[in-house]
């Protein structure tokens, strides 16, 4: 649907996508969220960028756009990078972020990247960019976790540990509030009681 204001403004909308135009031109976009739960994802890329890792990275988490409303946010570093990324991605709509503090780059990130997730996410899964390759299968296991209401759900692989971490939505205040010199590691101790791993 097109809504003229006048001969050199014109306003589209697709679906959820509203576009502005000017002389026919694009000069901002923006995808209205869905009001209903919805899982947020996100690539911590501030540290380690890599626009073909990210591009795997969803492309996995996209096959599963079926059963899901999903939520992506890509936290990068630099403009240099954000730039890359609507290179890399000219017609998809992604949330990404410059996080703000290089100086402690991965609990920076995380920060950045609660702080941009959808007010209607149940849950995050925090995915580092320079991680071996994901698979659906762990995706929808986290997803479980998340659904069921567990606060904080990992991966475990061989009695071991392993990559990406969930978190509730309940915690994402906390994470958001919480000082840098403590970070992620701080926030599993104060919460190890409420830790359910996933068997992958």
């Amino acid at each position: 649907m097109k809504i003229k204001i006048n001969d050199e403004f014109v306003i589209e909308l697709f679906g959820r996508k509203k576009v502005f135009k000017l002389k026919g031109v694009p000069f901002f976009e923006f995808e209205f969220l869905p009001k209903r739960p919805c899982i947020s994802f996100i690539i911590l890329a501030a540290k380690d960028f890599s626009s073909k890792k990210i591009k795997d990275i969803i492309s996995v988490i996209e096959s599963l756009k079926q059963k899901y409303i999903l939520d992506i946010v890509i936290v990068v570093s630099n403009e240099k990078d954000l730039d890359e990324l609507q290179r890399v991605f000219p017609k998809s709509f992604y949330k990404v972020n410059i996080s703000d503090a290089l100086e402690n780059p991965v609990f920076s990130s995380v920060k950045c990247g609660i702080r941009a997730v959808s007010p209607y996410s149940i849950g995050a899964v925090l995915i580092f960019a320079n991680r071996p390759s994901l698979t659906p299968d762990v995706l929808e296991k986290l997803i479980y976790a998340i659904q069921k209401g567990n606060l904080i759900s990992i991966p475990k692989k061989d009695n071991k540990r392993t990559h990406p971490i969930a978190f509730s939505s309940l915690l994402f205040n906390v994470i958001k509030n919480l000082r840098k010199e403590k970070g992620i590691p701080y926030i599993l101790r104060k919460y190890r009681e409420n830790i359910s791993y996933v068997e992958i």
